[in-house]
């Protein structure tokens, strides 16, 4: 009884830690090669809450993550960056919002077709994440960022 009790635990624990292959249309990985060539994705990720499709890659030594709707259309690349990259009219910004004594999570560098521009991931115990959004100049734009 105990060795049938002990296999399926382990049988349950292997099962549990499998990850699933993530089927990716061709729409979305021939829009990849398209914009970013011969670079290697280290992880394809499906956000079905959001239905796209999420590419992790690095480019310059830099780690990036690119978005596709399931038809292929890229909406957004966003550049992970140290504090230290982060332009100083964004910091100066941030150290006047209600948030400044919050943990920064990310800082992210983010393009879309239309828009250029910075957003802080914040991370409070117990709290939903937040998404600040910067423009270069330093100005906040609230809401904008999905």
């Amino acid at each position: 009884m105990n060795k049938l009790l002990i296999l399926l635990l382990v049988v349950s624990f292997s099962a549990f830690g499998q990850r699933t292959k993530v089927d990716i249309p061709e729409e979305v990985e021939q829009a990849f090669v398209e914009k970013y060539g011969s670079i290697q994705v280290s992880k394809w990720r499906y956000r079905k809450y959001e239905d796209h499709y999420v590419a992790e890659f690095k480019y310059s030594k830099d780690k990036h993550r690119a978005y596709y709707k399931p038809d292929g259309e890229w909406f957004r690349t966003e550049k992970l960056l140290r504090r230290s990259k982060l332009p100083k009219d964004v910091w100066f910004s941030f150290q006047r919002t209600d948030y400044f004594r919050w943990e920064v999570y990310e800082f992210l560098e983010c393009y879309t077709p239309t828009d250029f521009f910075y957003v802080l991931v914040l991370q409070e115990p117990g709290y939903q994440n937040i998404y600040l959004q910067f423009l270069p100049d330093g100005t906040e734009v609230r809401d904008k960022y999905k």
